[in-house]
């Protein structure tokens, strides 16, 4: 018989805590890397962070992980935050002839597992906590039967039916129309109706989509149009308003202010300063900030092209006269010629998060407000993104390595900085257990990615490259290209996330 056919598990049950967190609780590291974590949300609202990446809490909510050497820190929003912490080991158990074998079993699901039958491991949870809490043997039974239900529970979430195809097509259809018609004024109950959906159904279909309601989607649609043109237009703000579909120009002043922070002279004022820009990472977060091409002179898109030993010609800066010179710590070296010119600030780039960019960018030229406003819409388009790419994937895992012309292959790890936080902490997608716990490895070649079991594998390629070897792999493969996949910055986030659901739903984002 198949041994896969004996399979059964066995846990070593370490601690389990019930806490009530109403600010700041970190997640305690382990020594032993194959120790499982496991926090499952009773009450409240809240944030997990790993890295820089915050993922979301709420009743409800089952997260898990590996111990490892990453502390991971649970923030406590609205009032604070009830949770179930569990740590536990796991192995897999089959016969071998006339005897047991047993070997080390990762979790195959990390990060938060989707679809969970929430009662179920409610009552999983309490049972649990019943026996650990009572510390005595006769207890230790029932604490491998609620581990092994647990565990059933988290194995099958996700494997309930997708939502139906055709109610999907229909979301998508109506954000296909808002996209393009934005600036006028309907009916949206009409509108559900005419496409087939019951009103209430359709809003609760489109807010799971969009992470927004029909009318947010669509002031969201009309204030990024707003912005595109108060940046790159000489338009006065009646005009603005008209373009974007608001008839009446102090309503449309109110409802910019509300959602960006400023009002609309006022970030059309932000954007009269030239600026010298000596990195890409400061280019994008002032790309993103709506600052317009013919304001930056930038010096270099490449990301790495900055030299310490090589000075910059401070001639051509001169001659456009800025008003601020922005780049990172490896220009300290040239500092005292740079502020010569005009008032330099220098960002860090190695210690900081995009997110921390683009704050301090932002502080530099006297936008903090439009920053908070891009990074909501970004967590609000993160939100939506996680739930179409997980409809598609489930709980399968996810593979990114990258090739080189000359057949170098590089894996990159769950803790890779960009990559790594993107894909497993920012869209919460199943890692593969043999990348767990390091930032990249390197292999000599493509046919060596088979190793690693994974589902689906994401490649990114240089222009150019013929990657006919690919047809080796197994599991689905998606090509992309390095950017804006490996460009660490709040606009190649924002890229990567539209890429990401292109990619793996098959559907332009």
């Amino acid at each position: 018989m198949d041994r896969g056919a004996w399979n059964c598990y066995a846990f070593d049950f370490v601690d389990m805590q019930m806490k009530q967190i109403s600010e700041v609780w970190t997640l305690r590291t382990n020594s032993d890397p194959d120790t499982n974590r496991l926090v499952f949300v009773i009450s409240g609202e809240g944030e997990l962070y790993a890295s820089d990446a915050g993922i979301r809490l709420e009743a409800g909510s089952l997260f898990v992980c590996q111990s490892g050497r990453n502390p991971y820190t649970v923030r406590a929003v609205r009032g604070g935050l009830a949770i179930y912490y569990i740590e536990f080991a796991s192995a897999r158990t089959y016969r071998q002839g006339q005897h047991w074998a047993v070997e080390d079993c990762p979790l195959p699901v990390q990060g938060i597992v989707q679809g969970i039958p929430v009662p179920i491991v409610r009552r999983c949870m309490e049972t649990l906590y019943e026996c650990w809490s009572a510390g005595s043997g006769v207890e230790a039974h029932r604490v491998q039967a609620g581990l092994t239900e647990l565990w059933q529970s988290i194995l099958t979430a996700g494997t309930d039916e997708k939502e139906p195809e055709a109610s999907q097509a229909v979301i998508r259809s109506i954000q296909d129309y808002f996209d393009e018609h934005y600036t006028e004024t309907f009916p949206v109950e009409e509108l559900a109706c005419a496409w087939g959906m019951k009103p209430t159904s359709f809003f609760q279909s489109f807010k799971r989509s969009t992470s927004q309601s029909p009318l947010q989607y669509i002031t969201a649609k009309r204030i990024e149009k707003a912005r595109e043109l108060l940046a790159t237009r000489d338009m006065k703000i009646k005009e603005v308003s008209k373009a974007v579909g608001y008839a009446d120009a102090y309503y449309f002043s109110r409802i910019f202010k509300s959602a960006v922070g400023v009002s609309p002279v006022e970030y059309m004022q932000s954007f009269r300063k030239t600026i010298v820009v000596l990195n890409p990472f400061l280019w994008a977060g002032l790309t993103a900030l709506g600052i317009p091409g013919d304001r930056m002179v930038v010096l270099s898109k490449e990301e790495h092209s900055e030299d310490p030993a090589v000075e910059f010609d401070l001639a051509p800066m001169r001659a456009r006269q800025p008003d601020l010179i922005l780049g990172s710590e490896k220009a300290a070296v040239w500092y005292d010629g740079l502020s010569e010119l005009a008032p330099t600030r220098l960002i860090p780039y190695k210690r900081q998060s995009w997110r921390e960019h683009l704050m301090q960018l932002a502080a530099a030229i006297g936008m903090e407000e439009v920053a908070v406003y891009w990074i909501r819409s970004y967590e609000r388009k993160a939100a939506a993104a996680r739930h179409r790419i997980h409809q598609s994937l489930r709980n399968e895992t996810v593979l990114a390595a990258r090739i080189w012309r000359h057949g170098r292959v590089r894996v990159f790890g769950e803790q890779r900085r960009k990559v790594g936080d993107f894909l497993y902490r920012e869209l919460q997608l199943n890692a593969p257990a043999r990348i767990r716990g390091f930032a990249f490895e390197e292999l000599d070649s493509v046919g060596k990615l088979n190793d690693y079991g994974a589902d689906h594998i994401l490649l990114f390629t240089e222009p150019g490259l013929d990657a006919g070897c690919i047809h080796e792999l197994k599991g689905k493969v998606y090509q992309a290209g390095e950017y804006p996949w490996l460009h660490y910055s709040a606009l190649g986030h924002e890229k990567a996330l539209a890429e990401a659901v292109e990619l793996f739903t098959k559907r332009e984002f």
